[in-house]
């Protein structure tokens, strides 16, 4: 019986390589996930029912954060709204004059269509231009006690 081998040279310099890119790879990815954040937050204001504007205003997205194998940010709305952000969120049989209920559950339904090619898209762009870690957009809460 015949056989085809293979010898792969420089393995030992690849792994190397791949280790000293893991940073550059991580800030992408965090400011790739950090940017989709901030669009899903817009989305859901524009969708959030106002009456004072607090609860639109309260909206916040979070720099992601490594947590063992899974690199995190939260999207979300309270701060001075929490004592009724949930209620007004879910009960469906309500009506409002602007707004939605559910309107942060269908920003991201509206977000995930095309979800992976943006991200992707983003993350060999910031990768490409090492651009280092997520820094705060301007104007973008990140604390949920907003």
């Amino acid at each position: 019986m015949a056989g085809i081998t293979f010898t792969l040279i420089g393995l030992d310099e690849l792994r190397r390589n791949m280790e000293a890119l893991q940073p550059r790879m991580e800030h992408a990815v965090k400011q790739a996930l950090y940017e989709e954040a901030q669009e899903l937050r817009t989305d859901a204001m524009e969708h959030c029912p106002v009456d004072t504007g607090t609860l639109r205003d309260s909206h916040y997205a979070t720099l992601p954060e490594q947590h063992g194998d899974a690199i995190v940010t939260e999207i979300g709305a309270g701060g001075p709204a929490k004592g009724y952000a949930i209620p007004v969120h879910e009960r469906t049989e309500l009506r409002h004059k602007v707004g939605e209920a559910k309107w942060l559950e269908n920003a991201y339904k509206r977000r995930a269509a095309g979800f992976t090619e943006r991200f992707a898209s983003r993350v060999k762009y910031h990768f490409e231009r090492d651009s280092g870690p997520p820094r705060q957009a301007p104007g973008v809460p990140t604390d949920p006690g907003v």
